[in-house]
């Protein structure tokens, strides 16, 4: 199958599962990270594409008469390495290399595979809290649309737009569920918490993987000005991270002296030129993500632990309230888990439909409040020594009068 066939089938599958999940239920940093894994996942697809780059590696034997594929094969998959740029041949890099000059490399073949496991890392998070989810804003929003003579009509009906609105039977499942859904909060900092970790892992991983020069990349390609600068082996960070040219050494069966014969080859990788660009993208991207979402989770923590914020963006997602003392007490009646349930219920409705729901779930748990408050009770002894308390101040009251 080919790559467009592939990435065809692939990219139909993301869609269909997109139009399935039409409730909009994660933030912005779970987006981001979902489509950064189709981006890690197409790029994985298309490394492996020889219609697009060719053979994965080129290699120049000169004079050595060793068969070219064979050689080819063995360089790639064997470790090559890097030498500084003034080996410009085959002959020149026999005879003129230090050892300590070399920079070996193994992970060319592996870019695929690297590329698609940082794919599913960066999926994961998103993955986890749809899991977690579960689909329960989607069954909350099912009770607003709602048939006029409905049996299971429990509350208050608001006609808008070409439909009744059944806030009423929304605000009363949500008074009655008050207080239970902290946990799915906290799944929600769970989720934001991965997305930061599986970037900080996977950054350091690759710097791991590339001997330590992935972390400095980007600031260092930021420094280069001039052309010079671009084919600099030490200012260029590329040049050793994903060189389009590299050194080989062939080792041959043992030959007429009895020694193994090393036969030299300058080979060409022209899947770096596409691995390159990748990877100075993610370099970039995974910054640009890792202070987002690390920004998004202090924030988060800071809603959890402070009850202001969370009445501050409550307050500025309603556009009116019919009663503020209302508001006050639904705002100091629920728990953080309660409040997050709202700010993701009030990214899928308008804002006059949430002021409504607003003040109709305020309404139901200030008469909760109210019903389910508890009159001190009054035993019939302190019932019988009040009634002698009253009939004795009668009966001063009615002496001082007849004195008058």
């Amino acid at each position: 199958m080919s790559v467009v066939a592939i990435s065809r089938e692939f990219f139909s599958f993301l869609r269909k599962k997109q139009d399935s999940e039409r409730v909009s239920v994660s933030s912005t940093v779970l987006n981001l990270m979902k489509v950064t894994s189709m981006i890690l996942f197409a790029c994985s697809v298309l490394s492996t594409a020889k219609q697009f780059f060719g053979d994965p590696i080129h290699c120049d034997t000169g004079s050595v008469n060793v068969d070219s594929e064979l050689f080819e094969h063995y360089c790639w998959i064997q470790a090559s390495f890097v030498a500084p740029q003034r080996f410009s041949n085959a002959s020149s890099l026999r005879y003129n290399h230090k050892e300590d000059e070399r920079i070996y490399q193994n992970y060319y073949q592996w870019i695929p595979f690297i590329l698609f496991f940082q794919g599913v890392l960066c999926y994961f998070p998103y993955n986890y809290w749809k899991l977690s989810e579960s689909g329960k804003v989607a069954e909350l929003l099912k009770i607003l649309k709602t048939d006029q003579e409905s049996p299971n009509n429990t509350g208050s009906l608001y006609y808008r737009g070409s439909a009744f609105l059944n806030i009423g039977s929304l605000a009363k499942s949500l008074v009655l569920k008050r207080g239970s859904h902290c946990a799915y909060a906290l799944k929600y900092l769970l989720a934001q918490f991965l997305c930061v970790a599986s970037l900080a892992i996977q950054l350091y991983a690759m710097d791991f993987l590339m001997g330590g020069n992935f972390l400095t990349m980007g600031t260092k390609l930021l420094y280069i000005q001039t052309d010079e600068d671009i084919k600099d082996f030490d200012k260029n960070p590329l040049l050793k991270i994903f060189p389009r040219l590299i050194r080989c050494w062939f080792e041959s069966k043992i030959g007429m002296s009895g020694t193994p014969e090393r036969y030299p080859a300058l080979c060409i990788l022209p899947v770096n030129v596409f691995n390159e660009k990748v990877f100075v993208f993610m370099w970039f991207w995974f910054i640009i993500l890792l202070t987002t979402g690390l920004f998004y989770l202090l924030w988060t923590v800071i809603t959890v632990a402070c009850s202001l914020p969370r009445i501050f963006i409550l307050r500025f997602s309603v556009s009116s309230s019919n009663s503020s003392y209302a508001f006050d007490r639904l705002v100091q009646m629920s728990d953080f888990g309660d409040w997050f349930l709202l700010r993701l219920i009030r990214r899928n409705i308008d804002s006059t439909t949430f002021t409504m729901l607003m003040d109709d779930l305020a309404e139901q748990m200030t008469t909760r409040a109210f019903q389910n408050f508890e009159y001190p009770t009054i035993s019939p002894l302190s019932r019988k020594a009040s009634r002698r308390e009253d009939s004795s101040d009668a009966a001063s009251l009615s002496g001082r009068i007849s004195r008058v």
